[in-house]
C-alpha cells in the first residue's frame, strides 16, 4: 500500500485531528504574541540575523552550531524582518504536518485504530505543542526526522526511491540537530538485520544508499567548513563542548527549572584554547576521552544523574511558566494545573511506551524504536541531560504505547516472565529517576 493510500486510510478522524492540532497551536500562538526570546533562542536569532544580512554563519562563543535551524530563522527574517510571528507560525504548520506522519507510522506498527490514537496523543501532547512557539530546533527537527523514518518504514518493502528520500530527510534533520547524522548508520544496520535472510543481500545496497543520501545534504556544508577552517569538519564543532560539560569534576549542567546551582558551562578541568575551532573541538574530545579513562567510577556514578535530568517530569513549558516568561503570568493554581497536565502527560507516555515496547508481541519497527531510544540514552550518558533533549524520543514512545490506549491490554498477558521482569525493572528505574526530581517539579503543590 502506498503512503498516500495509507494517509487516505485515516479518513475524517485524521483530518479532524489535523484541524484540532492546528487550532490548538494557533490559539497558543495568539496567547504568546509579543513574547520575547530568551537564552539560546536569542543566540539563534542573532546568528540568523548575520546570515540574513549576508555576513554568513558566525561562531557562537567559539563554537560552530549546525546551520539548519539558523537558516530557517534567517529565511523568516528575510521575509518579514524581526517579527517572531513568522517562525512561530511556520513551526505551528510543521507540527501540524507531523500529525499524519505519526498516523502512518502507527498504522504500519499497530493498525489504523492505534495509528489514530498515536496521532491524537501527538496532537495534544503539552510539550510538543508548547515548543511550537519556542525558538529552539525541536519542532523542525522532529518533523524532518519523523518524515525520514516514515519514508523508511512506511512501506512493507522499501524501494530505492523511498530509502534515498529518507536519507535526504535524515541529512536535513542532521543539519538542524547533529544526532540524526550518527543515527543513520544504526538505521542502516537495522534495515539489513530486520529483513529475512534471503532479502538481506538486497538490503545491504539499500543500507548503503541510506547512508550516502544522508550525507548528501551535508556535503556542501562540509566543503564550506574545509574552505573556512582548513580542516575536515563534517557538521559542527559542539561535540567537545558537550563532552566538557558531561565529563568533568563538577556535576553536569542543567538549565531546567530548579537547577540554578548547576547552570554553568565553564569550570572544572582546563579548557582548550586553540584559535582554530576545529582544533579546539578535537582537543576537547581527546581530553574528554582521557577524563573518562582516568575517572571511570565517577562517569558511571554520573549516569543516573544525567538520565534523571533527561527524563525529569518537568519540561521547558513548566520552566517558562515558573519563571514568568510567558505574557500571561500564572498564579499558583494555574501553575499546579499546568504542572499536573504537562508532567503527567510525559510520565503516562513513558510508562505506556515501555509497556508497549517490552510486553506487546513483536511489531514492525520495534527494533528501530528501541535502537533510537538506547542511542539517545547513550548520548546523554556521555554528555548531559535536560528535558528538551528528550523531545525527539517522545513521538516514538507515543507510537509504542498507542495500542494500549485502544484496548490491547489483554495482549500483555501473553508476555513471558522474562519480559515482565524486564518491564518491571525499567518502570522501577523510571520511578526512581522521577522521584529524584519530584521536589523540584511538584513543590508547587506544597504549602507556602
Amino acid at each position: 500500500m502506498t503512503l498516500s493510500r495509507q494517509l487516505a486510510g485515516g479518513g475524517r478522524p485524521l483530518l479532524g485531528l489535523m484541524v484540532l492540532a492546528l487550532l490548538i497551536r494557533l490559539a497558543l500562538l495568539v496567547m504568546v504574541t509579543g513574547m520575547p526570546c530568551s537564552h539560546d533562542q536569542c543566540d539563534y536569532l542573532d546568528l540568523a540575523s548575520g546570515v540574513a544580512d549576508g555576513l554568513g554563519l558566525a561562531t557562537h562563543d567559539g563554537y560552530l552550531w549546525p546551520p539548519g535551524f539558523i537558516a530557517f530563522l534567517a529565511f523568516c527574517k528575510a521575509l518579514v524582518g524581526d517579527n517572531l510571528l513568522a517562525p512561530r507560525l511556520l513551526q505551528v504548520l510543521l507540527s501540524t504536518a507531523t500529525v499524519p506522519l505519526i498516523f502512518i507510522l502507527g498504522l504500519r506498527f499497530h493498525g489504523r485504530v492505534a495509528g489514530l490514537a498515536a496521532a491524537a496523543v501527538f496532537t495534544v501532547y503539552p510539550n510538543l505543542v508548547g515548543f511550537t512557539h519556542l525558538l529552539w530546533p525541536a519542532t523542525l527537527y522532529i518533523f524532518l526526522f519523523i518524515l525520514g523514518i516514515t519514508l523508511l518504514l512506511g512501506l512493507e518493502a522499501p524501494t530505492r526511491r523511498h530509502v534515498a528520500a529518507a536519507g535526504i530527510c535524515l541529512g536535513l534533520a542532521a543539519l538542524v540537530r547533529g544526532q540524526a547524522l550518527y543515527f543513520a548508520p544504526l538505521a542502516a544496520v537495522w534495515l539489513v538485520l530486520a529483513a529475512a535472510r534471503e532479502e538481506r543481500r538486497r538490503r545491504l545496497g539499500l543500507a548503503a544508499l541510506l547512508v550516502a543520501f544522508t550525507l548528501l545534504p551535508i556535503l556542501p556544508w562540509t566543503l564550506r567548513n574545509a574552505a573556512t577552517y582548513h580542516r575536515f569538519l563534517l557538521l559542527d564543532s559542539t561535540t567537545g563542548r558537550n563532552l566538557y560539560i558531561g565529563t568533568n569534576v563538577p556535576p553536569p549542567s542543567n538549565w531546567d527549572y530548579g537547577f540554578d546551582e548547576r547552570r554553568r558551562v565553564h569550570g572544572g578541568r582546563p579548557r582548550c584554547t586553540q584559535a582554530n575551532i576545529v582544533d579546539a573541538d578535537r582537543c576537547e574530545v581527546r581530553n574528554a576521552v582521557a577524563f573518562m579513562a582516568s575517572h571511570p567510577g565517577l562517569m558511571l556514578k554520573r549516569v543516573p544523574l544525567k538520565w534523571a535530568d533527561l527524563l525529569n517530569p518537568s519540561s521547558f513549558v513548566i520552566r517558562h511558566a515558573r519563571l514568568d516568561k510567558y505574557p500571561h503570568i500564572f498564579a499558583r493554581p494555574g501553575l499546579s494545573i499546568l504542572t499536573m497536565v504537562a508532567a503527567g502527560a510525559w510520565m503516562a507516555v513513558a510508562i505506556l511506551g515501555v509497556l508497549g515496547l517490552i510486553l506487546l508481541p513483536p511489531w514492525t519497527g520495534r527494533g528501530l524504536v528501541i535502537t533510537l531510544l538506547l542511542y539517545h540514552l547513550s548520548l546523554h550518558a556521555l554528555t548531559f541531560g535536560m528535558t528538551r533533549f528528550r523531545l525527539p524520543m517522545v513521538p516514538f514512545l507515543i507510537l509504542a504505547g498507542a495500542p494500549l490506549l485502544v484496548g490491547s491490554w489483554r495482549r500483555l498477558a501473553a508476555a513471558g516472565n522474562a519480559r515482565r521482569v524486564v518491564a518491571a525493572g525499567l518502570l522501577a528505574s523510571l520511578l526512581a529517576l522521577w522521584i529524584a526530581r519530584f521536589s523540584r517539579v511538584f513543590d508547587v503543590f506544597l504549602p507556602l
